[in-house]
């Protein structure tokens, strides 16, 4: 009985340890940057003329990401929630998500590059081209933000009661009266969430942008890209730009854990 009681206690504090390990392994960093940070001029290093462009650029393509995002993803997730055969897509929606973000920016190029498959095209018959222009940063975070719209809303989707969804068929409702009036009402506090996730995601995307769109002053340059080009020639104003995009994400992440609560709840 002892020696059980022991083990026990030895396996208690062994998960507390680790647990604790993990929690000082993701903390210590962001510590750090508190520390290093010159409070002094914080303020005179997040606002100069270069980093306040970046920073209303990346609100406003992240905002308009965002919502592209919900209008062509909702009903997508909802049809993925619906039916058997759109549920068949979900591999593909998910493979953004775990791509090296590199990689989505190549895709991209090869795609709507000037010598891109769809691209090209476009070039040839209207001059416009995409890459390094604001339209390939939106394009950028979409890709990012776009599929963590569709599978977190379709786990929303599925909480809506198929009883409901079901009755309201027989009565005679139209796809389109169904998503917009049971779906979407019954599945918000879901949507709301993945809204938030989406938009963190396109907030900090970094590796696509920066193989699409560049990182041009005042034209294609976000924070996260920005705060790449500050590392060498200003440090210190690097460091302060790093600490608003982590205070902006850490709210976004406390509004989508109230919003993941109510929507389990």
């Amino acid at each position: 009985m002892l020696l059980s009681k022991r083990r026990k206690s030895v396996s208690t504090a062994l998960v507390k340890v680790l647990a604790v390990v993990a929690l000082l392994f993701v903390g210590l960093p962001f510590i750090a940057l508190l520390f290093r940070i010159e409070w002094r001029n914080f303020f005179s290093h997040v606002f100069t003329s270069e980093n306040w462009s970046a920073i209303q650029l990346t609100l406003l393509t992240s905002i308009l990401s965002l919502v592209i995002s919900l209008i062509v993803g909702l009903p997508l997730a909802f049809l993925m929630a619906t039916r058997n055969k759109w549920g068949k897509l979900r591999p593909v929606l998910a493979i953004p998500l775990v791509l090296p973000p590199v990689v989505g920016g190549v895709l991209l190029l090869v795609a709507w590059g000037r010598r891109g498959l769809y691209g090209g095209a476009l070039f040839h018959f209207f001059g416009f081209s995409i890459p390094f222009t604001l339209v390939a940063v939106i394009f950028a975070q979409l890709f990012v933000a776009l599929p963590v719209v569709v599978i977190m809303a379709e786990g929303a989707f599925l909480e809506v009661p198929r009883d409901l969804i079901d009755a309201a068929r027989a009565d005679g409702a139209s796809e389109g009266l169904l998503f917009l009036r049971i779906a979407i009402p019954s599945a918000a506090s879901g949507i709301a969430a993945a809204a938030l996730l989406a938009f963190s995601r396109a907030l900090g995307e970094f590796g696509a942008t920066i193989t699409f769109a560049g990182s041009l002053p005042g034209l294609t340059r976000t924070m996260p890209t920005a705060i790449y080009a500050a590392l060498e020639a200003d440090p210190a104003s690097a460091l302060s730009l790093s600490l608003l995009l982590v205070l902006m994400s850490g709210i976004l992440m406390i509004l989508m854990r109230r919003r993941l609560f109510a929507w389990v709840r």
